[in-house]
């Protein structure tokens, strides 16, 4: 009996060690399992993680090649507005819609995402890695590559405003970057992760000022008479002749109230001191002698004289036989009377008269060779006579009693297109008195004998010199009368401010992270 109590006690530990082995098998088999599918799912947590730090890594590198490259930049500024829905493109005329691949070969600019080794690693602009340890592995953040992933970039202009050619604030983009890791020949293997980040323009406006500076050349309105005498050519003061000056309208209301009256004696620049000589050439030394002229000599003076022409009516005057004799010519009422001869030829002393109120204009087609011109009792008229350019000697005053109106030289104004210079020019010949606004811009002016000139003259010449007897006695109150035109250049400054609005900062501000199928663009 003991025998077979033995057996199966024997039997029965048998049985026990077995369900025992097989339970620690299954145990064993079931935490093999376990520890296998915790190490696949790490290992896709970590492919994971790679695969966000590379597609984040170059988001942010593409995002600062944007903000750093001026000219990316021009390039964004000018791209056109493409819809967001990438990366098919609305159609436009502009070949960067949508940008190719931008940047084209993304910047190594993260040490913490190398490959690992046991020197330095170095890198340059473009991709280019190289480590120093022969364990390293190049391709890793190699051009195109990060975290041992392949990366793509690329953006587009999703709003602008009207006018590309600024930057005003109004510019959105959207990045979009990709990351793929995996072998493409098992699709099994392939994960794609994307990045896409909104960048906001933001601009500033810049003020800049500018100033442009015009000369225009324009007619503006000549005032010939502000020296008793002026020429173009320079000249000298000889013999007895002398300058001095008073003002026939002392008080400036137009009207002729100060006959002339000459002083005691002479202060520099005081009253009657007046009496300026000028010329466009040299003066000699005789005028700058203050026992002579009693007034500024003025030489170079590169003074404009208006262009006188002979212009007469073609209708609205009156027809004169060529004076020979005396004659009278009548202003009627308060306006202009104009009258119009083929000559003025006085012989010996045949007197020119001027009656009447309002001006008298007498047009003279050739020559002008007066006696006396004066203003009959009573009459308030003013005379301008215009004579005609023409060959030979053409033009003299032969006066024996008087020439104008002493007291008021403003009531006779000569205006003489005549060119005669040389053995040809004007003559003055002696007499009483002269008083007169004469302007001869193009002719030579010969005195003879003595006598007083009231007002202004104007002319090419004086033959080189003043000569003789003469006193001119200079009106400063033709100072302000007017003739003509002269070209005068008129400069004008303006300046322009001008606001420009510009880039201040391209800004991220918006960021969205999703996984891509296989077959997604």
């Amino acid at each position: 009996m003991s025998i077979i109590h033995n057996r199966s006690r024997a039997g029965s530990a048998l049985v026990v060690s077995s369900i025992v082995i097989i339970t620690i098998a299954g145990m064993a088999i079931a935490l093999t399992d376990l520890t296998i599918g915790r190490y696949t799912e790490q290992k896709y947590r970590q492919a994971q993680v790679d695969l966000l730090a590379a597609t984040e890594s170059a988001a942010n590198e593409t995002v600062n090649w944007m903000k750093n490259n001026t000219s990316v930049q021009d390039a964004l500024k000018n791209m056109a507005v493409s819809s967001p829905g990438y990366p098919k493109a609305e159609s436009s005329n502009s070949a960067t819609l949508v940008s190719s691949s931008l940047p084209p070969s993304l910047p190594a600019v993260f040490p913490s995402l190398m490959p690992k080794g046991s020197g330095t690693s170095t890198y340059t602009q473009g991709g280019t890695y190289t480590t120093s340890s022969s364990t390293g592995t190049s391709g890793a953040n190699s051009a195109g590559r990060r975290n041992a992933c392949s990366v793509t970039t690329k953006v587009i202009k999703v709003a602008s405003s009207a006018n590309p050619s600024v930057w005003d604030g109004s510019e959105r983009f959207i990045v979009y970057t990709t990351a793929e890791s995996g072998d493409r020949t098992r699709p099994d293997s392939v994960r794609r992760q994307r990045v896409e980040t909104v960048i906001t323009a933001v601009s500033t406006t810049v003020s800049s000022t500018t100033t442009t500076t015009t000369t225009t050349s324009v007619p503006t309105p000549a005032y010939p008479f502000t020296r008793g005498m002026f020429s173009l050519n320079g000249y000298d003061f000889k013999g007895a002749a002398t300058t001095d000056s008073w003002k026939s309208d002392s008080n400036g209301d137009g009207i002729a109230d100060t006959p002339y009256n000459k002083p005691a004696s002479y202060t520099i620049g005081g009253p009657n001191s007046h009496g300026d000589v000028g010329s466009n050439g040299v003066l000699g030394s005789g005028a700058y002698d203050t026992s002579k002229v009693h007034g500024q000599a003025t030489p170079n003076a590169n003074a404009s004289l208006p262009n006188v022409t002979y212009a007469p009516p073609t209708s609205g005057y009156t027809s004169v036989a060529a004076i020979t004799a005396n004659k009278t010519l009548t202003g009627v009422g308060g306006g202009t009377t104009v009258f119009r001869t083929p000559s003025v030829v006085h012989k010996n002393k045949n007197t020119l008269t001027i009656g009447g109120s309002g001006t008298v204009v007498l047009y003279v087609d050739g020559a002008f060779n007066v006696g006396d011109v004066v203003f009959a009792a009573g009459s308030t008229a003013k005379l301008v006579i215009y004579q005609n350019d023409i060959g030979g000697k053409g033009a003299s005053f032969n006066a024996q009693n008087t020439i104008g109106d002493v007291k008021n030289p403003s009531r006779f104004l000569f205006v003489t297109a005549f060119s005669g210079t040389g053995s040809n020019e004007m003559s003055l010949n002696g007499g009483a008195n002269f008083s007169a606004v004469v302007l001869a811009p193009n002719a030579g002016m010969k005195f003879n004998g003595g006598s007083n000139f009231f007002g202004s003259f104007v002319g090419k010449d004086f033959s080189g010199a003043v000569n003789g007897n003469f006193s001119f006695h200079y009106d400063e109150s033709l100072a302000g009368l007017s003739w003509g035109s002269v070209m005068k250049d008129i400069t004008t400054t303006s300046t322009t401010t001008t606001t420009t609005p510009t880039l201040s900062m391209l800004a991220p501000t918006a960021w969205n992270v999703r996984s891509v199928g296989y077959n997604a663009p």
